[in-house]
């Protein structure tokens, strides 16, 4: 754990954008492209994906690193979305689940100040991710 971290500082960097993000791409952009606007689960899972991949451009410090937070949170879009609507639009399930990963991520320094890391982080990150029964 980072020696300067507190508790309200670790779970202001976790819930805050975990309640935030799920609420703003999947909730009303998800939503407003796939149960208002009537797209397909495809298409509107896809936008709204890469919206979010476009939303942390901000972590990458190179072309090449930017890419690659763009491609794994665009894949965490996608992956939050599905599992959105499987669970009938259970919005906490998939705040819950984003707020524990980013809180185990920046508890045991998992990134590297960004959505891109190592073989080791991004396994972490799929384990993570694992649908509940």
């Amino acid at each position: 754990m980072h020696q300067n971290s507190t508790f309200l500082t670790i779970l202001s960097s976790s819930f805050l954008p975990a309640f935030s993000e799920e609420l703003l791409f999947r909730a009303f952009l998800f939503g407003l492209l796939f149960r208002r606007l009537e797209w397909g689960f495809v298409p509107a899972t896809f936008v709204s994906a890469f919206i979010f991949g476009i939303s942390h451009l901000w972590q990458g410090n190179d072309f090449w690193d930017t890419l690659g937070v763009m491609a794994v949170t665009y894949i965490g879009g996608v992956w939050f979305v599905w599992l959105f609507a499987e669970w009938r639009y259970n919005l906490w399930l998939v705040i819950f689940l984003h707020l524990f990963m980013n809180l185990y991520w920046g508890i045991f320094e998992i990134t590297n100040n960004n959505a891109l890391s190592g073989l080791d982080s991004n396994a972490f990150r799929v384990i993570t991710c694992h649908s509940p029964p």
